[in-house]
């Protein structure tokens, strides 16, 4: 629909400057006028879907839309598409862009690196199946999100060098790793150094996972890992084997399973409301280090029940 105000040039570019989009509703004249065209994209890339063919098709004009906005890449032209330096401004605002590119672009292994390193893993659907399972597209995806570890193929996910990599890279891909690797204390290791909250949070999580199994070997294995990855705990959590501030690694493990285990008692007796036992649950999950907003909700469960 065209508006009578959109008819003159100058309030069309007027307009434009203002807001971009309302290039929809200039005339077909503006609409393939470059000088309305180009203010347009420079507010508002996607305005480019609302020029004429000819106008997408002009590079100076696609490069400011892109700039503005990756994704408007998909309104330009086949051949600017398929123009790496067109595609290359586009993927440096949008990794993403990179889906709107030809598919020569889309296997071009320094832009698909670029890509990944903006957009991380929503890259890797949208390049060729030899980039996708490329060890070094991989690993700039997992340093941009840990669960970019799971697009890895199988081989890959098994290969105790890459999964090293990788966790170098991103330590929270521990809770992908195959379990055969989730003991290894050189692993753990290399994770601890990156992230050491990451590790301690893993590991809790873990233990409360193989208790809820009752899997009691698994469970004295990853009592050994945390005595073997922690060491000693300093007054700030955590910290690596060798300093002698705070109880054996052994102990900070087992404070971990006791914190499980007051967690799952809280939780049962929230369930019952008996208030005795709920009671009782509180004072042993506070002397536990379980969560306030699980003690603070206990708490509010006991309070209703105790007013009956």
């Amino acid at each position: 629909m065209e508006y009578e105000v959109f008819k003159d040039h100058n309030l069309t570019l007027e307009a434009v400057l203002r807001d971009g989009a309302v290039l929809q509703f200039a005339s077909e004249k503006a609409r393939a006028n470059s000088e309305v065209v180009l203010a347009a994209v420079r507010v508002c890339g996607q305005a480019l879907a609302y020029a004429s063919d000819e106008l997408c098709g002009r590079r100076d004009i696609v490069c400011a839309a892109v700039h503005q906005d990756g994704h408007a890449l998909c309104f330009a032209s086949e051949e600017l598409r398929a123009d790496r330096d067109v595609v290359q401004v586009a993927v440096k605002r949008k990794g993403s862009a990179l889906c709107f590119a030809g598919a020569a672009l889309r296997a071009d292994r320094e832009l698909v690196l670029m890509a990944v390193h903006h957009e991380g893993e929503a890259v890797l659907p949208h390049v060729c199946d030899e980039l996708r399972n490329d060890r070094d597209v991989l690993l700039v995806a997992i340093q941009h999100e840990a669960s970019a570890f799971r697009s890895a193929p199988e081989h890959l996910r098994a290969d105790r060098e890459f999964v090293t990599e990788a966790v170098r890279a991103n330590a929270k891909i521990l809770e992908w790793v195959p379990v055969t690797m989730q003991n290894d204390e050189e692993l753990v290791r290399q994770a601890f150094k990156v992230d050491p909250n990451c590790v301690k949070n893993w590991v809790e999580a873990r233990l409360w996972q193989l208790k809820s199994a009752k899997n009691q070997d698994a469970l004295v294995r990853c009592l050994m890992l945390a005595e073997a990855i922690f060491g000693t705990e300093g007054p700030h959590g955590p910290t690596p084997s060798g300093t002698t501030d705070g109880p054996n690694g052994i102990v900070v493990a087992r404070r971990m399973l006791k914190r499980v285990d007051a967690q799952e008692a809280l939780q049962a007796t929230v369930k019952s409301q008996d208030i005795k036992a709920l009671t009782a649950a509180i004072v042993e999950g506070k002397a536990a280090g379980v969560k306030e907003t699980d003690l603070q909700e206990a708490a509010t469960v006991l309070a209703r029940v105790t007013a009956r």
